[in-house]
């Protein structure tokens, strides 16, 4: 095969600075004849033009030396001053010529065989399987045209269907969206450990009231009455059958409340509106209107000293209408120096008078005292007692409960003492001083 010169384009610039094609470049078979090369851009003659002084350019070589306006320009070759509308002119027989020069494919480094005539180039490239090309599914690659359709197949950005949503997604994303996105991905509980549920369905399946989880903390079905238990749910119903008798008189204070509301109501709607106030001590009836609390505690009969336990009373009144408040007793919640100590909190929470009361009332003592369980002749003290003074709060919405108490209430090794203990249960009164 006769050696192949590859001859180089050169873009000529008018006076305007806008860019013009000079010839062509291809690999020519043979090597180019110098009577073919432009001596602007040195490449093969593209649209031919000739002198009169015999010099030949490719049309928008010559046309750049041509300065905007003027009629007469001097040949780049022998400098002979030329007019440019009657000694500059086409010259279509050497433009046929040049076009049926013998070339190769500009692939021909990537492997592509063919050779033709120059005027067949721009057609053949547009099907040559030899170009490279970018992917179609952008992932930044170029390959030959010949191996587009293998690169397609393991192309990292190719449309992969997700077997569990069916949503089409990029292979390389695939990983990201079964891990974060995919809502149909059956994933396991953290709370519970169950495994195979839709990760759309996760909260459904935690939710506080219509779940199932069995790890998920609930409130008790009583909590609108009053019961401030919150626990597992595999744990409610234990909750629910030990403290049957303390949830049916919640039922009865609801009752009991809803009763004297509507008794007001009616004397209300009887009397004159100059006489609607009643008094405040025809409404207090019963242990949980009066402002006082007598409370036993069951305990547990594991080592009391080494447990760190927090006990929850019913809720109650400090009259009626009232603030709504219950006592929390955290045994060995507080350490301080080597000692374990009792807390004692009072929590005022949302109750059914919060709309008749004022926001909130100064300067309220309360006493909380521990009853000893000896017998008379046996007591060297009915019992140790302490106050907590507060002001109390009524609840809102933003702040639906508001707590006080002493983290230091009394040693813990004196509160278990035989004393205090001797029925398995804690004996403890609160009341409102007033």
């Amino acid at each position: 095969m006769a050696e192949v010169q590859r001859s180089h384009v050169q873009r000529s610039s008018i006076a305007s600075g806008r860019t013009r094609v000079g010839g062509y470049d291809a690999d020519f078979i043979p090597s180019l004849d110098r009577k073919y090369v432009c001596p602007i851009c040195l490449a093969a003659l593209r649209e031919p033009m000739q002198t009169l002084c015999g010099h030949r350019f490719c049309r928008n070589c010559i046309m750049g030396c041509v300065q905007e306006g003027m009629r007469t320009a001097r040949c780049p070759v022998d400098n002979v001053v030329l007019i440019v509308h009657k000694e500059l002119f086409e010259d279509n027989a050497f433009r046929r010529e040049v076009l049926s020069l013998t070339v190769k494919c500009d692939n021909s480094t990537q492997g592509c065989t063919w050779t033709g005539e120059l005027r067949e180039l721009e057609g053949h490239k547009l099907s040559c399987s030899y170009v490279m090309v970018e992917c179609e599914h952008r992932c930044g690659v170029q390959v030959l045209q010949r191996l587009m359709t293998e690169h397609l197949v393991s192309c990292e950005r190719r449309p992969t269907v997700c077997t569990h949503c069916q949503m089409t997604i990029p292979f390389a994303d695939m990983t990201k969206h079964q891990l974060l996105m995919c809502q149909n991905l059956p994933v396991q509980c953290t709370s519970c450990g169950k495994g195979g549920i839709q990760r759309k369905d996760i909260a459904k399946h935690i939710d506080v009231t219509t779940g199932d989880c069995p790890s998920t903390v609930i409130p008790c079905q009583y909590a609108q009455f009053g019961c401030q238990f919150q626990s597992l749910r595999r744990l409610m119903p234990d909750h629910l059958n030990e403290n049957t008798n303390q949830h049916i008189l919640l039922l009865v204070r609801r009752i009991s409340d809803q009763e004297q509301r509507i008794q007001t109501l009616e004397s209300t709607m009887s009397t004159d509106h100059s006489e609607m106030t009643v008094p405040v001590s025809k409404f207090i009836f019963g242990q949980y209107f009066t402002g006082s609390l007598d409370w036993k505690i069951p305990l547990p009969s594991e080592n009391l000293l080494n447990l760190k336990s927090t006990f929850v009373s019913p809720s109650f009144y400090t009259g009626c209408p009232g603030y709504q408040l219950h006592v929390t007793l955290g045994l060995n919640a507080h350490v301080q120096e080597n000692e374990k100590w009792t807390s004692v909190h009072l929590t005022f929470e949302k109750g059914i008078f919060d709309d008749e009361l004022p926001p909130n009332m100064e300067n309220s003592t309360w006493r909380i005292k521990i009853v000893s369980q000896l017998d008379v002749d046996d007591r060297l003290r009915d019992g140790i007692s302490d106050c907590i003074s507060c002001t109390m709060v009524r609840p809102t919405y933003r702040f639906p409960s508001y707590r006080v108490g002493k983290e230091n209430f009394m040693l813990s090794r004196e509160l278990l003492e035989y004393e205090f203990t001797k029925n398995g249960y804690l004996h403890v009164n609160v009341w409102l001083e007033r």
